[in-house]
């Protein structure tokens, strides 16, 4: 970590904290891997079989993280972490034993399930064990490096490792991950919460967060630009993979295209880790993400020359990055405090739906659009959506001082 310039929290049990979820982290997205190979063997090595796998782990989502994110709220973060690793390991030998779609799937489903579980939870917890936003900035940015690099790391290792041993044994090995992750997170203290959130019911928990979300415009414009960016940069996954290798590039070029993103996505979290003072405005960061991004789009849309695309990727991949991190800061804030574990639930009830919707525009407009003008027309829509918000931001600051 010193070597890439990163600052970390310092305390101890963060650290741990943090090491439990670069486990937890390499773990699923070893799984994403694993799960789409076995997938595609029991279905008979077809490329159906893999895809419902995706679809059974995107379903559930849309119930169990909101559900999670309340429950965080009321003080048992720690619990649902452990156990949603713990249940991870056994859903993950379950799949690796299994001889039958649907025995795979469900456990999938399961699988996915219980990763929207632990992500609201630990997300709360992490808020309680870093008192102040300068060390929950530097905890972003230090997360969103690994990330970057898990991203790029965990896909090629389980790939070699699902070619080598076959799906079933690596499933068994990346079961163990999430096992270690579970025993690092029982050594971190847990949190109480005040006495008013442990006695109030459930629904007025629900209603007073979405009255949180309701009346404060920096939650509203958050929440509307996760669901643009979401809509749009989850069909751009099929979307590059066509670009770069369905239309005269080749598998090296995608390849090449793929690692700009990571570097680029790497190279943002270091720049907001060593100067956190650029997202601190989380509604206009979001604003300037969402320009930027679209003229990397533009520019990848409209390039015939591959190092221009490869600079449009690490552009992209920049911006991604800091997105995520402005997104997180944002709903970890000591006025939020209270709902994080709610806020969060809410960010991954949305993004399941709208990666969902995205991907089913990708499929009707793929029979009509070519793929660079459909990265074109998301360029377009994320202008339009910057432009939008820039302009409830001015009305919005405007209507405050003259009040």
């Amino acid at each position: 970590m010193p070597k890439l310039g990163l600052t970390l929290p310092r305390p101890n049990r963060w650290r741990t904290y943090f090491l439990a979820f670069v486990v937890s982290d390499f773990g699923s997205e070893f799984t994403r891997i694993a799960l789409i190979a076995k997938g595609y063997t029991l279905g008979g090595r077809s490329v159906s079989g893999a895809a419902m796998v995706a679809l059974a782990q995107a379903a559930p989502l849309v119930i169990a993280a909101p559900l999670s994110g309340r429950l965080a709220d009321r003080g048992l973060g720690k619990r649902l972490a452990i156990m949603a690793d713990v249940g991870r390991f056994g859903s993950l030998i379950a799949v690796a034993v299994a001889n039958s779609r649907a025995v795979l799937l469900l456990a999938a489903a399961v699988s996915a399930v219980l990763g929207s579980v632990f992500r609201p939870a630990e997300a709360r917890w992490e808020t309680n064990l870093l008192e102040s936003e300068a060390d929950l900035l530097a905890a972003g940015g230090a997360r969103a490096a690994l990330r970057s690099t898990l991203s790029v790391l965990g896909p090629v290792i389980a790939g070699i490792v699902v070619g080598t041993v076959g799906p079933t044994r690596a499933i068994f090995f990346d079961s163990l991950t999430f096992l270690i992750s579970a025993a690092l997170l029982s050594q971190v203290p847990g949190f109480r919460p005040s006495a008013d959130s442990m006695d109030a019911p459930p629904d007025s928990v629900r209603v007073s967060t979405w009255s949180v979300v309701l009346s404060d415009f920096s939650l509203r414009a958050l929440f509307a630009i996760f669901a643009v960016v979401v809509l749009i940069t989850s069909m751009q996954g099929p979307l590059l993979y066509v670009l770069f290798v369905g239309e005269g590039s080749s598998t090296r070029s995608f390849g090449f295209a793929m690692a700009s993103l990571g570097f680029g996505s790497l190279f943002g979290a270091i720049i907001i880790n060593r100067i956190p003072a650029l997202i601190e405005d989380g509604p206009r960061a979001l604003v300037a993400v969402l320009f930027i991004d679209a003229a990397a789009l533009a520019l990848l849309s409209r390039s015939r020359v591959l190092p221009l695309s490869y600079v449009a990727m690490f552009s992209m991949g920049l911006i991604a990055s800091v997105f995520g991190v402005v997104i997180r800061y944002s709903l970890q804030k000591e006025r939020y405090r209270s709902h994080v574990g709610s806020l969060f639930g809410g960010i991954e009830a949305i993004e399941g739906p709208m990666g969902a919707a995205s991907l089913l525009i990708l499929a009707t407009a793929l029979t009509q659009v070519k793929v660079v003008d459909i990265l074109l027309g998301s360029a377009v829509a994320e202008l339009m959506a910057g432009a939008a918000m820039l302009l409830a931001l001015f009305r919005y600051r405007s209507a405050r001082h003259s009040m």
